[in-house]
This record gives structure tokens, sequence and C-alpha cells, in this order.
């Protein structure tokens, strides 16, 4: 596990590389130190978050996202749907994807307490991509959750790799 997320994290930094050549040789040590201090911030807020989760489960990376819940009435065609767009941290574990709000007022249904979500992988029936740096989580009790709003492209990239390569 911790393995293949060092190889994911290594992958993503020449990615990055090549597709910002014009970062100075120096700028590289700042790099590593930011990536780092991301990775111990994800670490931080994911034991803060799920406790007994985090003492069990091996964090493989966090980013930081938007999760979209799309809700509509389906007693009639005159109340249009309504997307809800909570920001937060969405966790990768070695057998758990997890997300928790960071904005805990977004959410009206439950009195400003935030939302925190676990999945256990062996629940996911499908991870579908996106359009617009979307995908789409799938669960075999036909829930949909949807993850977006990446801070880059490659942060896309590497949320949704870790997840389908985990």
């Amino acid at each position: 596990g911790s393995v293949a997320g060092a190889r994911f994290s290594r992958m993503n930094g020449l990615l990055e590389e090549f597709l910002h050549p014009e970062v100075a040789e120096g700028g590289h040590a700042s790099s590593a130190a930011a990536q780092q201090e991301s990775e111990d911030k994800a670490a931080r807020c994911f034991s803060e978050d799920f406790g007994d989760l985090a003492e069990t489960e091996e964090l493989i990376d966090g980013f930081d996202c938007r999760m979209l819940q799309k809700y509509r009435c389906y007693h009639n065609n005159i109340c249009p749907e309504k997307v809800f767009e909570l920001k937060g941290m969405l966790y990768v574990t070695v057998s758990t994807l997890a997300f928790s709000t960071t904005d805990k007022a977004a959410w009206p249904f439950n009195r400003g307490e935030g939302v925190k979500l676990a999945i256990n992988y062996t629940e996911v029936e499908k991870i579908q991509k996106g359009g617009k740096l979307l995908f789409r989580v799938l669960t075999h009790d036909k829930n949909s959750y949807i993850f977006g709003g990446f801070e880059s492209e490659s942060e896309y990239t590497a949320a949704l790799g870790k997840l389908l390569f985990r």
C-alpha cells in the first residue's frame, strides 16, 4: 500500500516537473517541502475527522475537493433539482474511501455538524470518470457520490489513479 502511494507521489512530482518546466531547480526542494506539509496536513485531518478509522487504516493520500450531492423532488416536476457542493477532504486509504467536510455550515440538514462519509472498497460497484474533472463512485446499494473541484488536473488524476490502482 505505502509503496504504491510513494510511486504515485513520485509520478505526480514527475508530471508536475514536466508540465511546469519553468520551475527552477532550487524550487524543487520547496516543492518537496510543500508536498510533505500537505501529506502531514492530510494525516492530521484524517486522524481528527475519523479517529477510530485512522487508527486501523493506512492513509495513502488526501485531497482538497468538493463532493456534489443532487436532490430532486420525485413527486412532481415543478421543484427544480438542487445541487449541494460540499467542500472538504477526500481520503484514500488501503481499504476505504473517506470524505469529510471542512465547511460545516454548508450542509443544511444536520445542524451544522458537517458530513463524514466512509466507504469500504468492497461496497464500491464502480468508479466512473466524468467530464470537468469529476468522478463518480457508485456503491452496490446504488448510492452515488460525485467528487470534483480538485485544486488542479494533476490532483484529480492522482486521486483517481490512487482510487483505481490502490
